[in-house]
């Protein structure tokens, strides 16, 4: 149900095996990377969420950014979670190289979370990777949204209870694809 009473499509996050060990609300070890390879943007890169990757390390998650790419599963094996935005990927898409290294590390249990943004900003660059995984961005919501429908039992939504959203990039999302928010 949307902020109106009225019920709405689903909006999902695709997140595909985000798996990272939990004691009580405390992270007993999770290593997260984050690329901005391909342009990161001062208003929607990484620096946005700051608070985010606090609440990570307070955790006891390192988190990590890339200028390098991502295109060796060598690299990619030696953490717990692969991040990709589209505020970070401004400036180009992703590669066949680096589809192929994020779609290895993923069969082999690493986690990749995609954060879009609003259909055209930059989404597209997104689109090799998240394709892979059954996933397609297909829309633009331009309004503020505030989003209670969470996927609990996602260690991500540990003490989370709500998320506020505005200019939401929608996507669809099939398996092997989970939607966890909407």
């Amino acid at each position: 149900l949307g902020g109106d009473g009225k019920e709405h499509n689903q909006i999902p996050v695709s997140v595909s095996s985000f798996n990272v060990p939990m004691v009580g609300q405390q992270q007993v070890s999770c290593k997260i990377l984050w690329d901005t390879t391909h342009g990161d943007t001062s208003s929607d890169g990484f620096a946005k969420y700051g608070e985010l990757v606090s609440d990570l390390q307070s955790k006891g998650c390192t988190v990590t950014t890339t200028t390098a790419g991502v295109d060796t599963p060598g690299l990619l094996s030696q953490y717990n979670v692969l991040v990709i935005n589209a505020g970070s990927s401004a400036n180009s898409a992703y590669t066949t190289p680096e589809v192929n290294a994020i779609n290895t590390f993923v069969n082999n249990g690493g986690g990749l979370l995609v954060m879009d943004e609003w259909l055209g900003f930059h989404a597209d660059n997104l689109e090799p990777v998240v394709s892979q995984f059954g996933t397609h961005d297909i829309a633009t919501i331009g309004s503020y949204d505030h989003i209670t429908n969470l996927d609990t039992t996602q260690p991500i939504f540990s003490g989370v209870s709500s998320i506020e959203l505005f200019y939401i990039g929608a996507l669809s999302a099939q398996s092997p694809s989970t939607a966890v928010a909407w």
